[in-house]
């Protein structure tokens, strides 16, 4: 996956040679892939998102401005922001 401002989050399923843009993904301004299936991304808005493929994505908590982002999998990951860290399910 990449994200492309203009186009918002895009997919490929053939190796990086196409792009086609995925419906109903976050604005994500951080996106990070952890361990196993799962990736994790941050909106314009300040929600944390959650995905097992890139295609379907799952609203989580609001965390605000995100400074920094980090998962283990689909399961959890960790939001930092400028007072707090979050952990997210």
């Amino acid at each position: 996956m990449r994200a492309v401002p203009a186009a918002g989050l895009e997919r490929s399923t053939d190796l990086a040679r196409t792009f086609a843009p995925v419906e109903g993904a976050p604005a994500a301004l951080m996106l990070l892939t952890g361990t196993g299936d799962g990736l994790w991304a941050i909106d314009a808005d300040g929600y944390a998102w959650r995905s097992r493929d890139g295609a379907a994505w799952e609203q989580r908590d609001f965390v605000g401005q995100v400074e920094a982002l980090s998962a283990t999998g689909y399961d959890t990951a960790y939001a930092a922001t400028a007072d707090a860290l979050y952990t997210l399910t």
